[in-house]
């Protein structure tokens, strides 16, 4: 994905258009990694590759982007 130099920790989001968001997080060793509910996290994709592109990987049925959303260790989210 471009635009991910110098990103230190992000977030991109996706959706099925229905209410329904997943969302992928960044790691500093330069893959991607996501959680479906009730699994554990893991960083490849619906066909089992390393994520290195959340724009490009396999996401199943979530394809619609919504952005990439910066974040750092001051930011709580509740």
């Amino acid at each position: 994905m471009t635009g991910t130099e110098g990103l230190s920790s992000g977030v991109s989001a996706f959706s099925t258009g229905v209410r329904d968001f997943h969302f992928h997080r960044y790691h500093l060793e330069g893959f991607w990694s996501h959680k479906r509910a009730g699994n554990a996290a893991r960083r490849t994709d619906e066909s089992g590759c390393l994520i290195t592109d959340p724009m490009t990987c396999d996401r199943g049925i979530h394809t619609e982007w919504f952005g990439l959303f910066q974040s750092n260790a001051w930011v709580t989210v509740i």
